[in-house]
């Protein structure tokens, strides 16, 4: 049914969507909307030139939004309208983006506010055209990516992302980004993508397991190590010049077996300026007889590696 609600599936009650109001032909007279609801309207000629209307969407900066496109047609029969739909920041029409741009009915984008305050819809560049659309918040929270390599990560928050499993176990190296760009999320191409960079504060679950990586150096950002993330890495700590694992973060919390199995890993290194939260049990357990630890400090850090399976560690003092 036209100008309803859609995808209401847990209720019988209809909404009517709501129409435009004229004049609303200027960024300073833009529609105010309401998240979640429905409008429709329609761009005419008019005596003083084409008809543009523009409609105001409240933001909360870092929250997503999700705008979707539901009807766009020319209304003189010529076929479907060549309407643009921009999103612009602010009352600058100029610093816009394209939302939808002909038939696109039913096209939904994302967009990360960039701060609190207005943003802007705007319809233009046709005549006697009908479009219907909706803006609604959008939570990404759970949602998976992937980057231009495959790896797949998990969206934890607005501004953060897990890495949850590489794309190859047979590479010998992999270096983990600080933070990651995505123009696509949920299959919906994400507007203003330098705006949305994620911060990636966690390696998963098993992220890395049975992987050949001879390496790794854990970003300060990364706050949390998942269970059996790097398990039966044989090939960890094999690089000939580098330390085995490397931590930099502050507080970091390794959780139970994130390096069991890892048979010739003989060296970590926790910075200087880094420190460990917890360990979790046998996170370290299988790993080589003998391995060195340079760590902030001895003697807390006994306490904390007394239940991750080490045998016979070998303690010192970081001096980076």
């Amino acid at each position: 049914m036209a100008g309803l609600f859609l995808g209401l599936l847990s209720t019988d009650t209809v909404y009517a969507a709501v129409k435009e109001v004229e004049p609303n032909n200027t960024a300073v007279k833009a529609q105010s909307i309401k998240l979640g609801t429905e409008y429709t309207g329609q761009v005419e000629d008019s005596d003083s030139g084409d008809d543009e209307d523009y409609y105001k969407i409240a933001v909360k900066e870092g929250n997503f939004y999700k705008i979707s496109v539901y009807e766009m047609k020319d209304l003189d029969d010529y076929g479907w309208g060549t309407m643009i739909v921009s999103l612009c920041k602010d009352s600058n029409t100029e610093d816009r983006n394209t939302v939808s741009n002909g038939n696109y009915n039913k096209t939904s984008k994302l967009f990360r506010a960039a701060y609190t305050g207005s943003y802007y819809l705007k319809f233009w560049n046709t005549s006697n055209t009908k479009y219907s659309f909706k803006v609604e918040k959008y939570n990404p929270k759970g949602r998976k990516i992937k980057d231009s390599d495959s790896n797949i990560y998990k969206i934890t928050s607005n501004f953060s992302i897990e890495l949850s499993k590489i794309a190859s176990k047979r590479k010998t190296d992999f270096y983990i980004s600080e933070k990651e760009y995505f123009t696509t999320i949920d299959n919906m191409e994400v507007l203003d993508s330098y705006n949305t960079e994620f911060t990636v504060s966690s390696i998963g679950a098993y992220a890395f397991k049975g992987s050949s990586i001879k390496s790794i150096s854990i970003p300060e950002e990364v706050k949390k190590i998942g269970a059996g993330a790097f398990q039966n890495c044989k090939k960890l700590g094999t690089e000939s010049y580098l330390m085995g694992v490397v931590i930099r973060g502050k507080k970091v919390v390794i959780s139970k077996n994130a390096f069991k199995g890892c048979s010739r890993l003989g060296s970590v290194r926790v910075l200087k300026s880094a420190s460990i939260k917890s360990i979790g049990k046998n996170a370290f357990k299988g790993t080589k007889k003998g391995i060195r630890l340079e760590v902030p400090g001895v003697k807390k850090y006994k306490k904390l590696f007394k239940k991750a399976g080490l045998k016979k560690p070998k303690y010192s003092k970081a001096y980076m």
